[in-house]
C-alpha cells in the first residue's frame, strides 16, 4: 500500500473559498477566517461561534458607547476577516455617527461577502439615499436659495435647475447665425397675438415641478430599521400627524423575547425620530397580535443618566424593562391595555389588526 505524500492535505477535507485554509469536511465555516463553507445544512458561518461578542458590541452602539463597540468589530474580524454580521454592524456604528462615507464602506464590504443579503443590501440604500439629500442640501446652499427642509428643498433645486435650463435654451435662440448663405424661405403673415394669448416664449418655459411626495411609511420603516440590527423584523411604521407618537408593527416569533426586541426597536425609533416622544408596539406571529407595549422617551432618557447606570450595572436589560410600560400579551390572559391619548380624550381598547 503507497503511503501519503506529507505535504498533500487529508482527503476527508476541503478548502476554504475566501482564504484558502484546509477545513474539515463537514466544517460550517472556517476556522481561519469565518467565511461560511458553500456547502452543507449550515450557511451561517462563524455568526454562532461570536455571537456573544456581537450581541454585546451592539449593546455598546445602543448605549452610545461608539469607540468600545468598534473596538468588539474589530476585535471580531481580526480573528474572523471575512464575518460578513460584524461588518455590518461596523456600517450601523458609523451610521450612527453620521459618518456616512465610512458606513457606505462597511456595508459595501458586508455585501461582497454576504452577496443578496436583505438587510444589508436595505442599509445600503438607506444610506445612499441620506448621502443624495446631503448633496442636494449642498447644492441648493451653493446657489443662494434659503434652506429648507424635506421635498421644499428638492422643489427650490428642481426650479434652480428649470432657470438653468431656460438660460442654455434662450443662449442656443439667440446665438450668432452662420454665414453660409441659405435658402430664401418665403415671408409669412404674422398673427399678433391677443390679450391673454401665451407668448412663443412661454413654450421654453419648463412645465411647472410638482414632485409627489415619497411614501411617507417606507420613509419612516427605512429610518427606524437603519438604526437597530433587528430592523428586518418591522413590517410597518405608522405616525399620527396631530402628536408626531408612531406605531410600529413588527414580526414576533416564538423564540424571541419580546420586551427585548421591542425595546430595540422602540430605541431605534426615538433616534432616527427626533419628534416622537410615545411609540406603540404590535407584536404580529402568523398574522396574529401577540404582543402589546407602549414606550415613551422619558423613561428611555432616564435609562441613559449615570444615577440610573449606576442602580443597575449589573442588569444589561434593565433598560428594556423600565422603557416598556402597559404591556399585553396574548397568553397573559389579562385584557389589551388603552392606546395612548393623542391629544383628546382616551380612546378605548381597539380589537386587534385596527389601525393607529
Amino acid at each position: 500500500m503507497a503511503a501519503q505524500d506529507p505535504l498533500s492535505p487529508p482527503k476527508n477535507g476541503r478548502y476554504c473559498a475566501k482564504c484558502f485554509a484546509w477545513t474539515a469536511i463537514d466544517a460550517p465555516f472556517c476556522p481561519e477566517c469565518g467565511a461560511a463553507m458553500p456547502a452543507g445544512a449550515h450557511q451561517e458561518g462563524s455568526d454562532p461561534e461570536i455571537y456573544p461578542q456581537l450581541a454585546s458590541a451592539n449593546l455598546m452602539r445602543l448605549r452610545h458607547e461608539y469607540k468600545e463597540a468598534e473596538a468588539a468589530c474589530l476585535a471580531i474580524l481580526k480573528r474572523y476577516p471575512n464575518n460578513a454580521s460584524a461588518h455590518m454592524l461596523l456600517g450601523d456604528i458609523a451610521a450612527d455617527q453620521a459618518d456616512l462615507e465610512q458606513a457606505t464602506t462597511w456595508y459595501e464590504l458586508a455585501l461582497d461577502l454576504a452577496h443578496d443579503h436583505p438587510q444589508i443590501q436595505q442599509k445600503l440604500e438607506a444610506i445612499q439615499a441620506r448621502k443624495q439629500q446631503a448633496e442636494s442640501v449642498h447644492t441648493v446652499e451653493q446657489l443662494g436659495i434659503p434652506p429648507s427642509s424635506g421635498s421644499r428643498a428638492m422643489l427650490w433645486t428642481g426650479l434652480a435647475l428649470g432657470v438653468m435650463l431656460f438660460g442654455g435654451i434662450l443662449l442656443y435662440a439667440f446665438r450668432p447665425k452662420s454665414a453660409t448663405p441659405s435658402t430664401p424661405q418665403p415671408i409669412l403673415p404674422v398673427e399678433v397675438p391677443s390679450a391673454g394669448t401665451a407668448s412663443p416664449h412661454d413654450a421654453l418655459l419648463p412645465p411647472p415641478s410638482n414632485p409627489s411626495p415619497p411614501p411617507r411609511e417606507l420613509s419612516l420603516a427605512e429610518k427606524v430599521a437603519s438604526g437597530t440590527i433587528e430592523g428586518t423584523r418591522i413590517l410597518s411604521v405608522h405616525q399620527d400627524p396631530r402628536t408626531q407618537s408612531l406605531l410600529i408593527e413588527f414580526d414576533l416569533r416564538p423564540s424571541d423575547d419580546p420586551i427585548l426586541l421591542g425595546a430595540a426597536l422602540a430605541k431605534a425609533a426615538f433616534e432616527q425620530i427626533p419628534g416622537s416622544l410615545v411609540v406603540t408596539l404590535r407584536g404580529i406571529t402568523r398574522e396574529t397580535l401577540v404582543f402589546v407595549a407602549d414606550a415613551r422617551r422619558s423613561r428611555l432618557e432616564e435609562t441613559l443618566t449615570e444615577p440610573w447606570r449606576s442602580r443597575h450595572f449589573d442588569d444589561p436589560d434593565a433598560w428594556a424593562d423600565h422603557l416598556l410600560t402597559d404591556i399585553w400579551e396574548a397568553s397573559s390572559g389579562t385584557p389589551m391595555p388603552q392606546m395612548p391619548s393623542t391629544g383628546g380624550d382616551t380612546a378605548s381598547n381597539p380589537p386587534p389588526g385596527d389601525g393607529f
